[in-house]
């Protein structure tokens, strides 16, 4: 009989959630970087180890279930023999044993119904809890089919809603369970660095996205402050003068605004630079001298084209400046996206986890972790106005909409660049789980 280390672990607040409570419903508040995704993913993965179930992982968009997938789930089952599991990507299931685990989001809500499950796992539920119908309709039927169905909700604070509504649940009603938990209970996270986060963040969004108080901040942070620094630290690897340029271009709209411009050579953005010129002529001009000196010219130029930013536009291309029309208001074709400006961000964020290099700077870091979304009564994506996000911080997001300018549309090239990062997420191990093979 051979005895597999599956180098299972969890903090004793994870040990509390997964293992110490008997209820069948069980809501679980926490701060940023507590560890719920990671506690779920190791604990589906022993129960579905030790008897023949089938579980539901609910989640806010399919790239998070890939994600999560790569990043929790694939490292433990690579230790199992290959025969004993299977991860079917284009029909998000798991299987491992005689068990099954069906990957749902939230951005699909009508393929959740239908269906009974031994445990169900909502993450991020303070975003997919907006949706009332993912509970009512889908979730909370199919908890009837087994008698000890277990379902674990947990996610950060996002407003009052329906994930506030069933945590209240734990205070008065029998069968439930809550808890609360702030970015300083992972013990594997450095109380300096948290620090570091609070002073970049507005005090409402720390009270919620650490401290995990339900508040009436209705929205959640696009890009994490600590995915923004993780690429500025990041080291390139090798020279990218050859690769392809591309350029975004953001125009002031009001007086105390700038117009931003940031070059990127495929995944590494090197310079973002704010420009107060309020004159769109001589903006123009401007940047078609930063064109025509560049040592290797822009491919593509997007061009922030809401409001005044036609006549920026026009004035290039009658210089023969390679500019493409970016309208953010437009329709976005992405199922679930409301319109481009929320497309061009998510699409940003996707290259800062597949190892974009961000030049560091203050003010972008700053501006990038400000940028908040929610959802339309659609159940689609869309940001905060930027004037609700100049409000939080003291400033419009000029910087940062000029970066994910340059992802307005996506571009393909031919070489791949590597990157390292600099700073590794460190998980120091207690205790170890084995299974062992019968």
């Amino acid at each position: 009989m051979a005895e597999i280390n599956l180098g299972i672990e969890y903090h004793s607040g994870q040990d509390k959630v997964f293992f110490g409570s008997k209820e069948r419903r069980r809501v679980v508040t926490k701060g940023r970087r507590w560890g719920f995704t990671k506690g779920s993913a190791q604990f589906i993965i022993e129960q579905m180890l030790s008897k023949d179930i089938t579980v539901l992982w609910g989640d806010t968009v399919t790239s998070n279930i890939y994600n999560y997938v790569e990043r929790y789930f694939l490292p433990i089952l690579s230790r199992l023999p290959n025969s004993l599991w299977e991860w079917k990507k284009q029909e998000r299931k798991l299987y491992i044993n005689k068990s099954t685990c069906d990957f749902r989001s939230a951005d699909q809500p009508e393929n959740w119904e239908g269906f009974g499950y031994n445990i169900v796992i909502l993450n991020e539920a303070g975003i997919i809890l907006k949706n009332q119908y993912l509970w009512n309709n889908a979730v909370r039927p199919m908890l009837m089919d087994y008698p000890d169905s277990l379902v674990i909700i947990g996610g950060t604070p996002k407003g009052k809603n329906l994930f506030f509504d069933l945590y209240n649940k734990t205070f008065n009603e029998p069968g439930w369970d809550g808890f609360n938990f702030t970015s300083f209970d992972n013990p594997y996270l450095a109380k300096e660095e948290i620090d570091e986060l609070i002073k970049e963040l507005p005090e409402g969004v720390v009270r919620q996205e650490i401290y995990a108080e339900f508040s009436d901040v209705s929205s959640q942070v696009l890009i994490p402050y600590d995915l923004a620094l993780e690429c500025m630290k990041r080291e390139l690897l090798i020279k990218d003068e050859e690769q392809e340029e591309i350029w975004g271009l953001d125009i002031a709209r009001h007086g105390d605004d700038f117009s931003a411009l940031a070059k990127r050579r495929w995944k590494h953005i090197y310079e973002v630079k704010p420009y107060d010129i309020q004159d769109t002529m001589q903006l123009a001009s401007f940047v078609a001298y930063q064109c025509k000196s560049a040592l290797r010219k822009p491919l593509k130029i997007f061009v922030e084209t809401t409001g005044i930013g036609w006549g920026v536009y026009d004035r290039l291309r009658e210089l023969n400046i390679p500019v493409y029309p970016a309208d953010v208001s437009m329709k976005s074709y992405q199922n679930g996206v409301l319109n481009k400006r929320a497309e061009m961000y998510i699409r940003l964020k996707d290259e800062m986890k597949k190892g974009l290099k961000i030049i560091y700077d203050q003010k972008l870091l700053r501006q990038m972790s400000a940028i908040e979304f929610e959802f339309t009564n659609k159940s689609e994506i869309k940001l905060v106005d930027k004037d609700m996000i100049k409000k939080n911080i003291g400033e419009s997001p000029d910087l940062s909409d000029a970066v994910a300018l340059s992802f307005f549309e996506e571009i393909y090239y031919a070489p791949e660049v590597l990157y390292k990062k600099e700073h590794k997420y460190k998980f120091k191990r207690k205790q170890t789980t084995t299974w062992m093979a019968r």
